[in-house]
């Protein structure tokens, strides 16, 4: 009887980092619910950076589990909010390298972003995003995908305060109310509440409040959330943050 053929090393693991990489799509495309089918085949990592006088250069990881080529272009532009709503305006400040680019099938494309000149840090963070758009061969069906990714430049120091205050509007609901009075954004990512010692809410916001703006959101609650002060704390990355918060 032959003896079983055993995968060498190699194969190993390439089907390690194969199965990696799908739990990671499959998991980011569960917490994107809005066309996560569409995107589950593209990684783009990480979701933001910020550029500094220490850190001029920024990269971003495009990884790809589609079975063809696929060819992305770049877009920089200026972001600004006022209140919920976002804006946003053609810019030159950045540049992105390569301007087009391509991703082999099961392969990963490196994206380099840094200011197109030196200049002074501003006083407020300046924010921007960069949006990879993907362009489609002549006679492939389907609508082309863009992903974003955000752009910050840092102050030369970080001055001000982020406030937050919950109204209950009924029971199962509440309004978040974010002021950032500082002079960087602020990142809602994965946002729990405790209210009387019960966790009242737990979801994803995954949202950003720019520097000088306010937003609101409303909450959809577990349970109902008691007058006085709640205790929220906000995910970000691997940064945790705990925040008192005064209920209305």
């Amino acid at each position: 009887m032959m003896p079983p053929i055993l995968p060498n090393a190699e194969t190993m693991r390439r089907a390690r980092i194969t199965r990696s990489l799908l739990v990671f799509l499959l998991a980011a495309a569960t917490a994107c619910p809005g066309g996560a089918a569409a995107y589950a085949s593209l990684q783009l990592a990480p979701s933001n950076v910020t550029l500094d006088a220490t850190h001029s250069i920024a990269q971003f990881t495009m990884s790809s589990l589609d079975a063809r080529v696929l060819v992305f272009d770049l877009e920089p532009v200026a972001w600004s909010q006022k209140g919920d709503s976002d804006f946003f305006a053609p810019t030159s400040e950045l540049l992105v390298v390569p301007p087009v680019y391509d991703v082999r099938p099961f392969k990963r494309a490196l994206v380099r972003v840094g200011s197109r000149e030196k200049q002074e840090e501003p006083a407020r963070e300046r924010a921007f995003q960069v949006r990879f758009r993907e362009v489609l061969a002549p006679g492939v069906q389907g609508t082309p995908r863009t992903l974003t990714a955000a752009v910050f430049i840092a102050p030369k120091q970080r001055r001000g305060d982020v406030r937050y205050e919950l109204e209950r509007l009924s029971p199962q609901q509440a309004r978040l109310d974010v002021q950032d009075d500082s002079n960087v954004h602020a990142y809602l990512g994965q946002v729990r509440l405790e209210s009387d010692g019960q966790e009242v809410y737990s979801a994803s916001l995954g949202a950003y409040v720019l520097a000088g703006n306010a937003r609101s959101f409303v909450l959809a609650l577990a349970h109902p959330l008691q007058s006085g002060r709640a205790e929220m704390t906000i995910l970000s990355g691997d940064q945790e943050t705990t925040v008192n918060v005064p209920v209305r």
